[in-house]
Protein backbone atom coordinates (compact mmCIF):
# COMPACT_ATOMS: atom_id res chain seq x y z
CA UNK A 1 0.00 0.00 0.00
CA UNK A 2 1.65 3.44 -0.86
CA UNK A 3 2.37 5.63 2.38
CA UNK A 4 0.06 8.70 2.19
CA UNK A 5 2.15 12.01 2.50
CA UNK A 6 2.15 13.77 5.55
CA UNK A 7 0.05 17.15 5.40
CA UNK A 8 2.37 20.10 6.74
CA UNK A 9 0.06 22.07 8.93
CA UNK A 10 1.22 22.40 12.12
CA UNK A 11 2.79 25.10 13.80
CA UNK A 12 5.60 24.46 16.27
CA UNK A 13 6.44 26.45 18.81
CA UNK A 14 9.87 25.31 20.77
CA UNK A 15 11.34 27.07 24.26
CA UNK A 16 10.83 28.38 27.56
CA UNK A 17 7.40 28.07 29.56
CA UNK A 18 7.58 30.00 33.12
CA UNK A 19 5.70 31.39 36.05
CA UNK A 20 5.08 35.25 35.64
CA UNK A 21 4.70 36.34 38.89
CA UNK A 22 2.90 40.21 38.43
CA UNK A 23 2.77 42.70 40.48
CA UNK A 24 4.73 44.64 43.37
CA UNK A 25 6.48 44.21 46.72
CA UNK A 26 4.04 46.04 48.36
CA UNK A 27 1.02 44.55 46.75
CA UNK A 28 1.92 41.08 46.25
CA UNK A 29 2.04 38.72 43.13
CA UNK A 30 -0.30 36.94 41.19
CA UNK A 31 1.31 33.81 39.57
CA UNK A 32 -0.14 33.77 35.80
CA UNK A 33 1.16 31.48 32.34
CA UNK A 34 4.47 32.70 30.91
CA UNK A 35 7.23 32.41 28.37
CA UNK A 36 7.11 33.76 24.94
CA UNK A 37 6.92 30.78 22.91
CA UNK A 38 3.96 29.92 25.23
CA UNK A 39 2.68 32.89 24.81
CA UNK A 40 2.56 32.77 20.77
CA UNK A 41 1.12 29.04 20.55
CA UNK A 42 -1.99 30.28 23.05
CA UNK A 43 -2.15 33.84 20.95
CA UNK A 44 -2.20 32.06 17.91
CA UNK A 45 -4.88 29.49 19.28
CA UNK A 46 -7.06 32.72 20.48
CA UNK A 47 -6.34 34.16 16.68
CA UNK A 48 -8.52 30.49 15.41
CA UNK A 49 -4.62 29.04 14.25
CA UNK A 50 -5.56 24.58 14.82
CA UNK A 51 -2.69 22.30 14.50
CA UNK A 52 -0.38 23.71 17.20
CA UNK A 53 2.49 22.09 18.71
CA UNK A 54 4.41 22.67 21.80
CA UNK A 55 8.40 21.49 22.86
CA UNK A 56 10.08 22.59 25.96
CA UNK A 57 10.80 21.71 29.54
CA UNK A 58 9.24 22.59 32.74
CA UNK A 59 9.66 21.20 35.60
CA UNK A 60 7.24 17.91 36.98
CA UNK A 61 5.49 19.90 39.64
CA UNK A 62 2.30 22.03 40.33
CA UNK A 63 3.73 24.97 38.19
CA UNK A 64 4.90 22.59 35.18
CA UNK A 65 1.50 20.88 35.22
CA UNK A 66 -0.82 23.99 34.84
CA UNK A 67 1.63 24.96 32.34
CA UNK A 68 0.94 21.97 30.46
CA UNK A 69 -2.47 21.89 31.30
CA UNK A 70 -3.37 25.28 29.93
CA UNK A 71 -1.65 24.84 26.32
CA UNK A 72 -4.10 21.65 26.48
CA UNK A 73 -7.32 24.20 27.30
CA UNK A 74 -6.40 25.92 24.18
CA UNK A 75 -6.26 22.97 21.73
CA UNK A 76 -2.48 22.64 21.87
CA UNK A 77 -0.34 19.49 21.88
CA UNK A 78 1.89 19.17 24.35
CA UNK A 79 3.16 15.38 23.74
CA UNK A 80 6.89 17.04 23.60
CA UNK A 81 6.66 19.15 26.22
CA UNK A 82 9.14 17.23 28.83
CA UNK A 83 8.48 17.28 32.87
CA UNK A 84 11.97 17.14 34.28
CA UNK A 85 11.88 15.49 37.74
CA UNK A 86 15.53 17.09 39.14
CA UNK A 87 14.71 20.71 38.33
CA UNK A 88 11.48 22.63 39.11
CA UNK A 89 9.94 25.29 36.59
CA UNK A 90 11.07 28.40 35.66
CA UNK A 91 9.46 31.48 37.67
CA UNK A 92 9.94 35.31 37.03
CA UNK A 93 8.89 37.96 38.86
CA UNK A 94 7.23 40.82 36.75
CA UNK A 95 6.71 44.06 37.87
CA UNK A 96 5.03 46.77 36.41
CA UNK A 97 6.29 50.51 36.09
CA UNK A 98 5.19 53.87 34.64
CA UNK A 99 3.39 53.64 30.52
CA UNK A 100 3.00 49.73 31.24
CA UNK A 101 6.84 48.72 30.69
CA UNK A 102 8.04 45.81 33.13
CA UNK A 103 11.17 45.05 35.50
CA UNK A 104 12.13 41.09 35.56
CA UNK A 105 13.81 39.23 37.89
CA UNK A 106 14.10 35.10 37.31
CA UNK A 107 14.88 32.06 39.07
CA UNK A 108 15.51 29.71 36.33
CA UNK A 109 14.28 25.89 36.51
CA UNK A 110 13.84 23.47 33.42
CA UNK A 111 13.14 25.65 30.96
CA UNK A 112 17.30 25.20 29.68
CA UNK A 113 17.95 22.10 30.87
CA UNK A 114 16.84 20.19 27.04
CA UNK A 115 19.61 18.04 26.41
CA UNK A 116 19.98 16.44 22.63
CA UNK A 117 19.27 13.04 23.40
CA UNK A 118 15.49 14.12 24.58
CA UNK A 119 14.78 15.92 21.23
CA UNK A 120 16.11 13.18 19.02
CA UNK A 121 12.44 11.81 18.83
CA UNK A 122 10.75 15.00 17.61
CA UNK A 123 9.66 15.60 14.09
CA UNK A 124 8.74 18.24 11.90
CA UNK A 125 7.31 16.35 8.51
CA UNK A 126 4.16 17.43 9.76
CA UNK A 127 5.24 21.54 10.63
CA UNK A 128 4.84 24.39 8.39
CA UNK A 129 6.74 26.51 10.69
CA UNK A 130 9.16 26.38 14.05
CA UNK A 131 8.93 29.22 15.94
CA UNK A 132 11.52 29.26 18.63
CA UNK A 133 13.46 31.81 21.02
CA UNK A 134 16.79 32.54 22.35
CA UNK A 135 16.55 31.40 26.10
CA UNK A 136 16.98 27.23 25.53
CA UNK A 137 20.19 28.14 24.03
CA UNK A 138 22.19 29.75 26.95
CA UNK A 139 24.04 26.92 28.26
CA UNK A 140 26.02 24.32 26.32
CA UNK A 141 23.41 21.18 26.42
CA UNK A 142 20.17 23.36 25.43
CA UNK A 143 22.09 24.96 22.29
CA UNK A 144 23.18 21.51 20.88
CA UNK A 145 19.63 21.02 21.99
CA UNK A 146 18.65 23.89 19.21
CA UNK A 147 20.97 23.24 17.20
CA UNK A 148 19.95 20.03 16.48
CA UNK A 149 16.29 20.60 16.10
CA UNK A 150 16.98 23.53 13.49
CA UNK A 151 18.94 21.12 11.98
CA UNK A 152 15.85 18.92 11.89
CA UNK A 153 13.34 21.29 10.91
CA UNK A 154 15.41 22.36 8.06
CA UNK A 155 15.78 18.99 6.77
CA UNK A 156 12.15 18.56 7.17
CA UNK A 157 11.53 21.87 5.51
CA UNK A 158 9.59 23.77 7.80
CA UNK A 159 9.88 27.53 7.89
CA UNK A 160 12.25 28.53 10.97
CA UNK A 161 11.09 32.07 12.51
CA UNK A 162 13.61 33.60 15.49
CA UNK A 163 12.56 35.79 18.16
CA UNK A 164 15.41 36.05 20.62
CA UNK A 165 13.55 37.56 23.35
CA UNK A 166 16.50 38.94 25.14
CA UNK A 167 16.58 38.53 28.78
CA UNK A 168 19.57 39.30 29.80
CA UNK A 169 19.52 38.19 33.65
CA UNK A 170 19.34 34.51 32.25
CA UNK A 171 22.71 34.63 30.33
CA UNK A 172 26.51 34.37 31.95
CA UNK A 173 27.35 37.49 30.13
CA UNK A 174 25.62 39.89 27.57
CA UNK A 175 29.14 38.59 25.01
CA UNK A 176 27.82 35.61 25.14
CA UNK A 177 23.93 35.94 24.38
CA UNK A 178 24.88 38.45 21.19
CA UNK A 179 27.43 35.77 20.14
CA UNK A 180 24.90 33.12 19.67
CA UNK A 181 21.86 35.24 18.68
CA UNK A 182 23.88 36.20 15.80
CA UNK A 183 25.51 33.02 15.27
CA UNK A 184 22.17 31.55 15.42
CA UNK A 185 20.45 33.90 12.47
CA UNK A 186 22.06 31.95 9.34
CA UNK A 187 20.24 29.18 10.36
CA UNK A 188 16.67 30.55 10.27
CA UNK A 189 14.24 32.04 8.07
CA UNK A 190 12.41 34.92 10.08
CA UNK A 191 14.06 37.18 12.43
CA UNK A 192 11.97 39.38 14.55
CA UNK A 193 14.14 41.81 17.42
CA UNK A 194 12.75 45.04 19.08
CA UNK A 195 14.02 48.25 19.37
CA UNK A 196 15.98 47.19 22.63
CA UNK A 197 17.84 44.55 20.99
CA UNK A 198 18.18 46.26 17.78
CA UNK A 199 20.48 48.46 19.67
CA UNK A 200 22.05 46.02 21.38
CA UNK A 201 22.85 43.37 18.38
CA UNK A 202 23.88 46.45 16.37
CA UNK A 203 24.86 49.15 18.41
CA UNK A 204 22.24 51.60 16.16
CA UNK A 205 18.58 52.77 17.13
CA UNK A 206 18.08 52.98 13.15
CA UNK A 207 15.97 50.45 11.70
CA UNK A 208 17.25 50.92 8.52
CA UNK A 209 20.98 50.77 9.70
CA UNK A 210 20.47 48.04 11.76
CA UNK A 211 18.62 45.62 9.71
CA UNK A 212 21.62 46.33 7.10
CA UNK A 213 24.03 44.68 10.22
CA UNK A 214 21.65 41.70 10.86
CA UNK A 215 20.62 40.94 7.33
CA UNK A 216 21.76 37.33 5.82
CA UNK A 217 21.42 36.27 2.39
CA UNK A 218 19.52 33.02 3.92
CA UNK A 219 16.46 35.50 5.74
CA UNK A 220 13.30 35.68 4.08
CA UNK A 221 11.57 38.06 6.47
CA UNK A 222 13.11 40.62 8.83
CA UNK A 223 10.80 42.44 11.17
CA UNK A 224 12.51 45.21 13.90
CA UNK A 225 9.24 45.81 16.21
CA UNK A 226 9.26 49.73 17.06
CA UNK A 227 6.28 50.42 19.82
CA UNK A 228 3.46 52.89 18.92
CA UNK A 229 5.79 53.53 15.95
CA UNK A 230 4.79 50.26 14.38
CA UNK A 231 7.40 47.88 12.81
CA UNK A 232 9.93 47.68 10.10
CA UNK A 233 10.33 45.27 7.44
CA UNK A 234 12.51 43.72 5.35
CA UNK A 235 12.41 41.32 2.41
CA UNK A 236 15.09 40.41 0.13
CA UNK A 237 13.62 42.92 -2.68
CA UNK A 238 11.90 45.19 -0.25
CA UNK A 239 11.98 47.10 3.46
CA UNK A 240 9.85 49.64 5.22
CA UNK A 241 7.73 50.99 7.87
CA UNK A 242 4.23 50.06 9.00
CA UNK A 243 2.68 52.25 11.24
CA UNK A 244 0.04 50.90 13.98
CA UNK A 245 -2.26 52.62 15.70
CA UNK A 246 -2.27 55.16 18.51
CA UNK A 247 -3.37 53.82 21.95
CA UNK A 248 -2.62 54.78 25.66
CA UNK A 249 -0.63 51.19 27.10
CA UNK A 250 -2.22 49.74 29.73
CA UNK A 251 0.12 46.96 30.15
CA UNK A 252 3.16 45.78 27.32
CA UNK A 253 3.63 42.36 28.91
CA UNK A 254 3.65 39.78 25.92
CA UNK A 255 3.00 42.25 23.12
CA UNK A 256 5.85 41.10 21.12
CA UNK A 257 4.18 37.78 21.44
CA UNK A 258 1.04 38.95 20.29
CA UNK A 259 2.76 40.26 17.07
CA UNK A 260 4.36 37.14 16.53
CA UNK A 261 0.80 35.42 16.75
CA UNK A 262 -0.71 37.97 14.69
CA UNK A 263 2.41 37.39 12.02
CA UNK A 264 2.36 34.06 12.04
CA UNK A 265 -1.37 33.27 11.55
CA UNK A 266 -1.11 35.41 8.25
CA UNK A 267 1.53 34.10 6.78
CA UNK A 268 0.71 29.97 7.79
CA UNK A 269 -1.13 29.76 4.51
CA UNK A 270 0.93 31.04 2.31
CA UNK A 271 4.70 29.06 3.23
CA UNK A 272 5.21 25.96 1.19
CA UNK A 273 8.22 23.49 2.06
CA UNK A 274 10.07 26.15 3.93
CA UNK A 275 9.27 29.16 1.40
CA UNK A 276 7.20 32.07 2.54
CA UNK A 277 5.31 32.66 -0.59
CA UNK A 278 3.86 36.28 -0.18
CA UNK A 279 4.90 39.80 -2.11
CA UNK A 280 5.99 42.45 -0.45
CA UNK A 281 2.60 44.44 -0.96
CA UNK A 282 0.85 41.16 0.87
CA UNK A 283 3.78 41.17 3.57
CA UNK A 284 2.91 44.87 4.38
CA UNK A 285 -0.73 43.80 4.84
CA UNK A 286 0.19 40.71 7.40
CA UNK A 287 2.96 43.48 9.30
CA UNK A 288 0.17 45.67 9.58
CA UNK A 289 -2.37 42.97 11.44
CA UNK A 290 0.41 41.59 13.76
CA UNK A 291 0.89 45.42 14.50
CA UNK A 292 -2.97 46.16 15.57
CA UNK A 293 -2.86 42.66 17.18
CA UNK A 294 -0.07 43.61 19.82
CA UNK A 295 -1.93 46.82 20.31
CA UNK A 296 -4.74 45.32 21.47
CA UNK A 297 -2.75 42.93 23.69
CA UNK A 298 -1.68 46.30 25.80
CA UNK A 299 -4.84 47.57 26.43
CA UNK A 300 -5.40 44.71 28.95
CA UNK A 301 -3.10 43.56 32.03
CA UNK A 302 -1.42 40.36 31.90
CA UNK A 303 -0.42 38.36 29.10
CA UNK A 304 -2.26 34.98 27.65
CA UNK A 305 -5.38 36.87 29.11
CA UNK A 306 -4.77 39.98 27.19
CA UNK A 307 -3.66 38.17 23.62
CA UNK A 308 -6.86 39.31 21.46
CA UNK A 309 -9.16 36.97 19.99
CA UNK A 310 -11.19 35.99 16.32
CA UNK A 311 -13.78 38.17 17.73
CA UNK A 312 -11.52 41.06 18.54
CA UNK A 313 -10.03 41.36 15.23
CA UNK A 314 -12.60 40.24 12.94
CA UNK A 315 -12.74 44.04 11.86
CA UNK A 316 -9.32 43.60 10.64
CA UNK A 317 -9.77 40.85 8.52
CA UNK A 318 -9.34 41.70 4.80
Amino acid sequence: MKQMKTSKLSIVCYGELVIDFFGTLVDGFSPKFGGAPGNTAVGLAKLGQKNLRFVGKVGKDFFGDFLDNTLQSYGIETEDLLHDPKNKTTLAFVARGKNGARDFSFYPGAHDQIKPTEVRSISFKDARILQFGSLTQTNLDSQKATAYLLAKARKEKAYISYDPNVRLPLWESPALLKKTVLATIPAVDMLKVNEEELVFFTGTKSPKLGAKKLWKKNLQLLLITLGDKGAYWKTPTGEGIIPTMRIKPIDTTGAGDAFNAGLLSRLHPHVNNGVLELDNEKIKVAVSFANHVASLSTLKRGAIEALPTVQDVAYLND
